[in-house]
């Protein structure tokens, strides 16, 4: 993610919503930056995976896991057509049907806060359950993910791409979290590592 986003093309803010698009379609770093987005959409997905069935959860934990694997495999799904959507450049520009580009922004306008709600949440209880991450960086997932989600939305039902901008900020913010979430120390494996190198009683 932090490899794709800086390559995205910028929107044109000076041109209309249909021929900004169109000159970031024809970008060539169309499609390298969203290959890099999508590569780390499906890294998540298949981390999730393994995580739940690692930590042992249950309750509300369970269901922001589930609710968590949904929405990153739907993200997968809308960035591979976020990527192909580059097919539909010269029928945007002739004013054709363009079925590829427009299932992915209606699809980035239901999958990206659904995406951001649900790893805000994830981050949350799974701190708060000592499981993934910690309090002191999940606020990095919620933040993240509102302005994720939020600039996803916000951009296709207005056409007003000026807050563009925030989709850098919350990816950045979350692909900071996963990073600094692999490898946070986890209060069940600190005490269990204690417990192991504890010498035994006489």
């Amino acid at each position: 993610m932090m490899m794709g986003g800086p390559r995205h093309p910028s929107p044109h803010l000076d041109l209309p919503f249909r021929g900004s698009i169109a000159l970031m379609l024809e970008d060539p770093e169309w499609a390298p930056s969203h290959l890099f987005i999508l590569l780390s959409f499906v890294l998540l997905l298949v981390g999730l995976v393994l995580w739940e069935r690692r930590a042992g959860l249950s309750g509300r934990a369970r269901g922001w896991s589930r609710f968590a694997l949904v929405a990153a495999g739907l993200a997968v799904v809308e960035m591979s057509l976020h990527a192909a959507a580059m097919l539909d450049a010269g029928r945007l520009r002739a004013g054709a049907a363009t079925p590829i580009l427009t299932t992915h922004l209606f699809l980035t306008a239901v999958v990206n806060p659904l995406l951001g709600l649900a790893l805000g949440g994830l981050a949350l209880h799974g701190a708060r359950l000592g499981r993934l991450g910690s309090r002191w960086i999940a606020w990095m997932a919620v933040l993240g993910g509102a302005a994720y989600g939020a600039a996803g939305t916000y951009v296709v039902l207005t056409h007003d791409q000026r807050v563009s901008p925030l989709f850098a900020v919350g990816s950045s913010l979350l692909a900071f979290w996963f990073l600094l979430a692999a490898v946070w120390p986890l209060p069940a494996a600190a005490a269990a590592r204690a417990g192991a190198s504890r010498p035994l009683a006489a």
